[in-house]
């Protein structure tokens, strides 16, 4: 068996959980060990007290390992003391995760492979622990336009990131836009697509949510923001339902998903737009909870400027349901002819009048067909397969 170690730069985001459910369902002789801080660390008076805390922690601060499932581990540890700048947090990341690996090797679970999801501030680890140890990593990335702009823009550790990449053993973009964006990043060519998972829940794990009586004989169109910002086309969005002609408009109903503090004045533009009675705002979804306003709804429409991939897609098209999406990046990988349609990035008139069209010709998808296409290319099974090539070929070599 080799091991992978998993390190989530993003800490508890859910999809990384599923990329681990889908590697250990799917890949044969690895075990997949997720690494994982006890400390958590919220405001200046909490980082100063875990600080305190974690300086005598630290004398007395071994790793705790659990065997979750028949090749998944978690391993758990405080992170040691040390000021919050970024010089000492690099040092003090390489000591973490280095003193992880070393228990692990103590109790026979020798690392083979580091796999980092989201390259910032993983990546500049695994390259600290590949530099000593020699241990080969992959770096998958997500890191979206906003953060790469942040970077570049502030310098902010602009040349160690550049370093973690360059000396990887692979680079894992989610997206072809997100690895054109890295390749201009580093100048350097490299780097393969492997697209984010969705892995299927069966149907009683989703549950059901039931029409509210303003929704009745409605064409439901459902919209998701996990953080409702200006960038994720909400505005767009229901400025093209008020464009849409009256006999259109009066039998359509939008779901929109997501909260954050621009909602009020989202809600105040479509109130402002007259489409206020045509939307309703759902605020904050647990994950099963937007699984089945997928198989409740008509479609699902993407307006967003910029995303890396399109996660919220998935979900749609597993669900059987055709989308409509801009041309903003990830999402022209995941969308064709058989399962919805794409417009341009702040074109509110194409948005309209693919809406319109999806409106017309709904009934022309073929919900077997859209559901299995996405299972064929972004389920669990199809996505893991490709990693297990990806890291076979690594090892071996």
């Amino acid at each position: 068996m080799k091991n992978i170690y998993c390190i989530f730069s993003w800490n508890e985001y859910p999809l990384f959980e599923e990329y681990i459910l889908a590697f250990s369902k799917n890949m044969e002789g690895y075990n997949f060990i997720i690494s994982k801080r006890k400390d958590k660390v919220g405001s200046q008076f909490q980082r100063y007290f875990s600080g305190l805390l974690l300086f005598f922690w630290q004398f007395n601060n071994t790793p705790k390992m659990v065997k979750t499932d028949f090749n998944v581990y978690d391993i758990s540890s405080r992170m040691t003391f040390g000021f919050f700048n970024f010089f000492r947090f690099r040092k003090r990341s390489f000591r973490f995760h280095e003193k992880q690996i070393l228990y692990l090797e103590s109790t026979g679970l020798k690392v083979d492979l580091i796999h980092v999801q989201v390259g910032l501030y993983g990546g500049i680890t695994a390259y600290d622990i590949k530099a000593k140890y020699g241990i080969p990593y992959v770096i998958t990335e997500h890191m979206g336009d906003v953060m790469f702009d942040d970077m570049i823009s502030s310098k902010r550790y602009l040349n160690e990131y550049k370093t973690a990449y360059k000396n990887a053993n692979q680079i894992v973009s989610v997206s072809r836009s997100l690895r054109k964006r890295i390749n201009e990043f580093i100048r350097i060519e490299t780097g393969e697509v492997i697209s984010n998972l969705k892995n299927v829940y069966l149907p009683e794990k989703i549950g059901v949510i039931d029409r509210k009586p303003n929704w009745e004989n409605k064409i439901l169109i459902f919209t998701l923001a996990g953080l409702i910002n200006d960038s994720k086309g909400i505005k767009e969005l229901t400025s093209a339902i008020a464009l849409l002609p009256d006999n259109v408009r009066s039998r359509v109903h939008v779901l929109i998903g997501g909260e954050g503090n621009h909602r009020s004045m989202f809600e105040q533009h479509a109130k402002e737009m007259g489409v206020s009675e045509y939307c309703t705002w759902l605020g904050q979804l647990r994950r099963m909870d937007v699984l089945a306003y997928h198989r409740l709804v008509d479609f699902f429409v993407l307006a967003s400027h910029s995303e890396t991939f399109g996660m919220v897609l998935l979900e749609a098209l597993f669900a059987g349901k055709p989308v409509i999406s801009t041309f903003c990046g990830g999402p022209e990988d995941i969308v064709n002819e058989g399962n919805g349609l794409l417009v341009p990035v702040l074109d509110i008139y194409s948005l309209r009048d693919a809406i319109n069209e999806m409106i017309i010709n709904r009934d022309k998808y073929d919900t077997e067909w859209i559901a299995n296409d996405a299972v064929s290319r972004f389920s669990g099974k199809a996505i893991a397969d490709k990693y297990s090539k990806l890291f076979n070929k690594i090892l071996v070599n």
